[in-house]
């Protein structure tokens, strides 16, 4: 297992990995879990499949059908949080952000 120095070393390559995950079709990284809230306030949480990023902008991109329930959720609050593992490097990243609907 790789060990990282410190704090920004593993910042850093939390990015590579992800990146990384987006090549590789069975990556567990590719398929983090997505939470975000109804109106009432209740979590739901689901599976997506990372497409792209940006590493320099600290941007996800993933895909969803327009009329499925997580885009009625993201209009009424547009924060989400991100929760990936990767087992083989025991590494949990979790992430809380803004969402853009496109």
């Amino acid at each position: 297992m790789e060990r990282w120095k410190d704090i920004a070393d593993g910042n850093f390559r939390i990015w590579d990995l992800l990146a990384q995950s987006v090549l590789l079709r069975n990556d567990p990284l590719r398929t983090p879990v997505f939470g975000v809230t109804d109106q009432a306030g209740q979590p739901h949480l689901r599976t997506i499949v990372l497409r792209a990023l940006d590493p320099v902008q600290k941007k996800l991109i993933f895909y969803t059908d327009a009329r499925s329930s997580k885009v009625e959720a993201l209009r009424h609050s547009s924060t989400a949080a991100l929760l990936f593992y990767h087992p083989e490097h025991k590494v949990q990243v979790s992430l809380l952000g803004r969402v853009v609907l496109h």
